[in-house]
């Protein structure tokens, strides 16, 4: 059985080593990236990478359209031999926390499966991004708030931040030529089986690893904005573009980070739980 990660990255310098290290130690078998027109020195890591490493690099300078970047690395990994197709983002772990992940995919006869995020929260004086940033990653909420479907809604009416929100799960999938990736990697057609929710499997997600990252996320937005981008699809880069704009980025972070186990959500405290999880896992391939 092949294993293959599959990731679209834009400036990620800090952390797609990381990340592409990471899944390479849990049992994936190889890593294809596309390279969405970086200029912060991520493609000089990965010209690395793919040097010493089972990782294949494919660069598009085009507008950003993440489902079908995502369905042009699905359908490369199953010529290159994939079973199973994992997607994920630069801030995104795939993890098994009661065993194996080759296992888990091992013994499953879905076609696809639905696995659920859990973000973590960056402390609040973390202004940089850098690899030791996962390491202060160390709170969540006790229980995502919503549904995918409510989280704009309840952020925009500033009921709760937007780490809070339950996010769109995403998909493992069996290798087929015929897959198409939806936007953000949250829907796949074409599976060979069925579609079920995983057992045994999560993705471990830092969203916001700094008050950079955040600023980072202004220019992704007008990415969005000028790719055509509309209503649900990627409407948090489109809000924090407007929010940069309106002078509103300040309290954005606050109510995405912690201080004294606290979000700051626009004024009212929402107490986060301590979680080491995301911390911990990855300290091995920060230290390395």
């Amino acid at each position: 059985m092949r294993i293959f990660g599959i990731c679209r990255v834009r400036d990620e310098m800090d952390l797609i080593g990381v990340t592409i290290a990471y899944h390479l130690g849990v049992g994936i078998d190889r890593v294809l990236v596309m390279d969405n027109g970086s200029s912060d020195g991520t493609r000089e890591v990965l010209e690395h990478l793919e040097r010493t490493a089972e990782v294949g690099v494919i660069r598009d300078r085009g507008p950003f359209r993440s489902g079908t970047m995502t369905t042009r690395l699905a359908r490369w990994a199953h010529e290159e031999g994939a079973d199973w197709v994992l997607p994920f983002d630069a801030d995104e772990f795939w993890f098994a926390p009661r065993g194996d992940l080759r296992e888990v995919l091992a013994e499953s006869g879905a076609g696809a499966l639905r696995v659920g995020l859990v973000n973590f929260v960056q402390r609040r004086d973390r202004v940089r991004s850098q690899p030791d940033a996962f390491l202060t990653m160390s709170r969540r909420v006790p229980a995502p708030v919503g549904t995918p479907k409510s989280h704009e809604q309840l952020v925009e009416e500033g009921r709760i931040a937007f780490v809070e929100g339950a996010y769109p799960p995403k998909w493992a999938c069996r290798s087929t030529a015929e897959v198409v990736y939806g936007p953000g990697s949250h829907g796949v057609l074409g599976a060979p089986g069925p579609v079920v929710d995983a057992e045994g499997l999560v993705i471990l997600h830092a969203p916001l690893r700094s008050r950079a990252a955040l600023e980072a996320k202004v220019v992704s937005g007008q990415r969005v904005i000028d790719a055509g981008f509309e209503g649900h699809n990627s409407w948090h880069l489109r809000r924090w573009r407007r929010l940069a704009a309106e002078g509103g980025l300040e309290a954005e972070w606050n109510a995405n980070s912690w201080a004294d186990d606290v979000l700051d959500v626009y004024g009212s405290p929402h107490p986060l739980v301590v979680d080491r999880l995301l911390a911990d896992t990855l300290a091995p391939f920060v230290a390395r």
